[in-house]
């Protein structure tokens, strides 16, 4: 799904308009003028001559769907030529629709889910695949080529400024990308420093809540060949939940952020890129409200002690509106809570072009700290808190040569290196100073389950991706990637009521082939169809509280595709199509000894997973146009190894709505002069899912089917000035986003949405950006 920004054509020079439109598609269609100015990049001559024989035939003034290129397969290719799901999210598009994070991202790409029960990231899940057990992902996010969620760390929360394209890969990619995306890959693209001219963006914004931000860039040439970019962002809002507890506060944040890049091109066949980027994050409770849901280690005594009144008369609202969903914005809560993450990611990028192909070698550095503490009972009861401090550091390097220009051959082969380093410093459950539910005092910080866990992973990988024509019309594709990994694990207990558990420690490696084998088929000339057949790989590791192993098994996929790309009504319309098949083998799933209760994860069976997913763009005249995404998933757990009796069995599995969908109407026509007026809004669905993998009768971690409208409207000046006016979940309907669960919430924890969000904002741009 490509998203539209609609801006006029003017003429160019035939020249100019090759080189202008291929790299204002590259950007996300961006205005030509800005664009011809990024026109020093490398001759590609395959795409320029698509986009030659599509566009410069048209009137420049009658409206077509652009010819944009993607680097999913780590080359330049145009978007049609992909055989892979995928959706385009560009820069214009992010910005209209005012998109924040990943999450807000993931709302408009058919088959993605994510759950935000986590306090220091979300869990997304694409195809209905996620981590089910185990420390690793499933899925991958990459910035510029550079891996963001390696091994255990995430990157979801991270608030990428100044981006230029985002694509969303549906399906494993573990030819290109390697482990641990079974699921896919999302693929940010930042925008790219113009030694051109200068130019830059100030915005600003203010909402209900108390909530206002500040977002910019400033582009600086340094030379005629190097420039620099420097952009940062800063918000904060009160939050909509209040804690009437003791403890008091809301679900304020405050966040702040800024990157800064630099690319230099000494030669025509030389390119250096560099950037870092820092993001911290405080934020008050979570936007978690008790829902009555009675569970964990405590559920069995929960009821007695509602029914006896043991909740203070103020621990909660007047009833009978006490829990969600009579409720959503007020909880009662005697253990301040809080969480803090700064993010530090440092990337370096060599390019350099021979005439038989190009040499790509990028590195990167992450490091993310969490800090955060938890009221663990839900209750204005000092029962428990949990302070969890969690610090990664995550390094890797790739470096790979690949084909340039059209040739019968298209080739990309490669190397990757990486090493992770993780230390978690929870202290699980610590009692408060009084515990009147049991009638008894237990000093604070006493620790009744902890342990400092101090973890590393290298990873090595080799790979090899081949596209070869076997007519003008007819492609085969073929990949090969090895992978190796390797994970050490340390526990070191604390002292619990005076007793100290030995540490405990161990090490595990693992390895595997993923690879994937295709056909291309240019049907007619504006469409293309393709068959793929592509396998995916995610990592075992350590367990070191399961009686019977100290380590689990990798797991796989195997992904049958079949799709079609199509240009339609002489390219007003567009139109991509994708059904699948996956087959989940030895799926790794948390478990739990009741007897000794404790979690590990073992390798359980497999699964299956069959759908199909549509985008469409249509033009319906040069001042409207309507985008729409659709996806149908159907998951099942298809067996437990070793349980046959499991109920578990047969079930969907957890966060895999059936249906999601995403339509876009956007409307802009000139008003006066140079005044232009317009119009966006956006409905999405997400159909029902689970928290959990459950049986019929354990409904209560149920999450139901919600949809959600967002209308925007305003004002510009071609690209100078801009004022809008937003409403964002119109019909303030509040549904739940996440589970809040642990092992002693007396009352249980629903995620829920934020309600009715609206506000204005103001954009100015400088210079030719």
């Amino acid at each position: 799904m490509v998203f539209p920004k609609f801006r006029f054509a003017y003429r160019l020079s035939k020249s100019e308009l090759v080189t202008a439109t291929f790299m204002g598609l590259a950007c996300g269609f961006m205005p030509l003028d800005k664009v011809v100015a990024q026109s020093a990049e490398n001759n590609r001559e395959q795409i320029n001559t698509q986009v030659e024989s599509a566009d410069l035939q048209r009137n420049p003034d009658d409206k077509a769907i652009p010819v944009i290129v993607v680097t999913a397969q780590k080359r330049e290719q145009a978007i049609q030529d992909v055989p892979i799901s995928m959706t385009v999210i560009d820069a214009d598009f992010i910005d209209k629709s005012n998109l924040d994070n990943i999450e807000e991202y993931a709302l408009f790409a058919p088959s993605v889910s994510t759950d935000e029960s986590a306090r220091a990231n979300s869990d997304i899940r694409i195809r209905g695949l996620g981590a089910l057990g185990g420390s690793q992902n499933t899925f991958g996010i990459y910035l510029d080529g550079f891996e963001l969620t390696g091994g255990t760390s995430l990157a979801t929360t991270t608030r990428l400024v100044d981006v230029q394209r985002l694509e969303v890969l549906r399906g494993p990619q573990g030819t290109a990308f390697g482990r641990n995306v079974v699921a896919g890959a999302i693929n940010i693209t930042s925008s790219v420093p113009d030694p051109a001219s200068a130019s830059g963006l100030v915005e600003i914004g203010v909402e209900n809540f108390g909530g206002y931000d500040f977002r910019g860039f400033l582009n600086l040439p340094l030379s005629d060949n190097t420039a620099v970019r420097l952009s940062g962002l800063y918000d904060h809002t009160d939050g909509n939940i209040n804690n009437i507890g003791p403890a008091g506060g809301r679900n304020d944040m405050d966040e702040s952020g800024g990157r800064v890049s630099i690319v230099s091109r000494p030669s025509d066949r030389l390119m250096l890129q560099g950037a870092i980027s820092y993001e911290k994050r405080e934020a008050g409770i979570t936007n978690a409200v008790n829902d009555g849901l009675l569970r964990g280690e405590v559920a069995a005594i929960t009821p007695l002690l509602v029914a006896l009144g043991l909740f203070p008369e103020d621990a909660f609202p007047a009833a009978p509106g006490v829990f969600f969903p009579d409720q959503n914005d007020t909880v009662s809560l005697d253990t301040p809570s809080f969480t803090e993450i700064e993010n530090l990611i440092v990337t370096g990028n060599f390019e350099y072009e021979f005439d038989f192909g190009r040499l790509v070698w990028v590195n990167g550095y992450i490091k993310n700290t969490i800090s955060s503490q938890i009221d663990l009972d839900s209750s204005p009861f000092n029962l428990g808190l949990s302070i969890d401090d969690r610090e990664n550091e995550f390094y890797s390097s790739e470096l790979r040569l690949q084909s340039t220009g059209s040739k019968r051959l298209g080739w990309v082969t490669g190397l990757y290196a990486s090493r992770e380093e993780g230390r978690i410093d929870p202290a699980a459950l610590q009692f408060g100073a009084d515990a009147p539910l049991f009638g008894v005092n237990v000093p604070f910080g006493t620790v009744i389950d902890g342990a400092d866990v101090d973890s590393s992973q290298d990873g090595l990988a080799a790979f090899v991706d081949l596209d070869y024509s076997l007519s003008d019309r007819l492609n085969v594709l073929a990949g090969l990637r090895y992978n190796y990994d390797e994970i050490n694990v340390v526990r070191t207990q604390r002292e619990s009521f005076g007793v100290l558990s030995p540490d405990t420690s161990g090490e595990t490696d693992d390895s595997a082939f993923t690879w994937r084998l295709g056909l291309v088929y240019q049907l007619t000339d504006s469409v293309n169809t393709y068959a793929t057949v592509s396998t995916g790989y995610r990592a075992g590791g350590v367990q070191l509280a399961n009686v019977a192993s100290d380590s689990f098994d990798s797991e796989s996929i195997v992904n049958y595709e079949l799709g079609a790309k199509a240009f339609l009504f002489d390219r007003r319309a567009s139109l991509n199509f994708a059904a699948y098949h996956m087959a989940w083998d030895d799926v790794q799933i948390a478990v739990r000894n009741e007897a000794l209760l404790v979690g590990f994860t073992d390798n359980a069976g497999g699964a299956e997973v069959w759908g199909a997913e549509l985008d469409a763009q249509l033009f319906i005249n040069e001042s409207l146009a309507l985008v729409i995404g659709l996806g149908y998933n159907d998951t099942e757990l298809t067996d437990i190894s070793g349980s046959p009796d499991d109920p578990r069995e047969g079930s969907p599995l957890p966060l895999a709505p059936e249906w999601t969908a995403s339509v876009t109407i956007d409307y802009q026509r000139p008003i006066y002069k140079q005044v232009e007026g317009f119009i966006r809004a956006s409905y999405i669905y997400k159909g029902e899912m689970f928290d959990d993998l459950l049986t019929a009768d354990e409904a209560s971690l149920f999450y139901p089917s919600y949809d959600r409208i967002d209308f925007r409207a305003g004002i510009q000046t071609g690209s100078n000035w801009r004022l809008e006016a937003y409403v964002e979940n119109a019909e303030d309907d509040i549904y739940v986003t996440g589970q809040d669960v642990n092992g002693i919430s007396l009352t249980g924890s629903s995620i829920v949405s934020p309600p009715r969000r609206y506000g204005l904002r103001v954009k100015k741009e400088f210079g030719d950006s």
